[in-house]
């Protein structure tokens, strides 16, 4: 599967925008290569014509190359782009490699940024509705309250909060008071 198809498929399941995501999809791999090559200066770029990632570094055009991770040849270097000189610095396609550990980096940094969007997003569309009646479907009773389906998102309401006549029962209607927004989820939820 393609970088732009996966972008695509979270786009479509998730509603976020498809730049922002191509963004932190590339922040992600640069974790990774920044975690595995920490003296490097890199970039992440996705390829117009390919649609994958391409790791650039940064070089110093020089005469005659003494370190080839930071420098390269003015002849290399005219070869890929004709209009520099030497002590300019270029971007070049990098070719190392990463592996699983740095993989997982990349998805840890990937997720927790989708996971901010998405809390954004929420606290955005229900801050301006905070102190009103809302109307959900209980989706799970829990032995501390219960969590309610508003929509896409979801909602808590404490055992505290709730009366004596609130029965939990999986797939009804319920109106609550949206009491509290809170701009990061706490234990899973953003809307109190």
């Amino acid at each position: 599967m393609r970088l732009q198809e996966v972008i695509e498929e979270l786009v479509e399941e998730r509603g976020i925008d498809k730049t922002k995501l191509a963004s932190i999809v590339c922040e992600g791999m640069l974790a990774a290569y920044k975690k595995k090559y920490p003296d490097l200066n890199l970039q992440i770029e996705v390829d117009k014509q390919s649609g994958e990632l391409a790791p650039l570094i940064e070089k110093e055009v020089v005469a005659t190359v003494e370190d080839d991770d930071m420098q390269v040849s003015l002849k290399k270097a005219r070869y890929l782009n004709t209009g520099v000189a030497v002590g300019d610095k270029v971007w070049l396609p990098f070719g190392g490699t990463i592996g699983r550990i740095e993989i997982l980096r990349a998805r840890q940094v990937i997720a927790s940024r989708i996971r901010k969007v998405e809390a954004d997003a929420i606290y955005s569309e229900f801050k301006p509705r905070e102190g009103e009646i809302v109307m959900g479907v209980i989706h799970k009773c829990e032995r501390s309250g219960i969590v309610i389906k508003l929509g896409d998102a979801q909602a808590f309401l404490p055992k505290s909060l709730c009366t004596v006549n609130d029965k939990c029962a999986v797939g009804f209607s319920i109106r609550a008071l949206l009491k509290e927004v809170l701009t990061e989820p706490r234990n899973d939820n953003q809307l109190i």
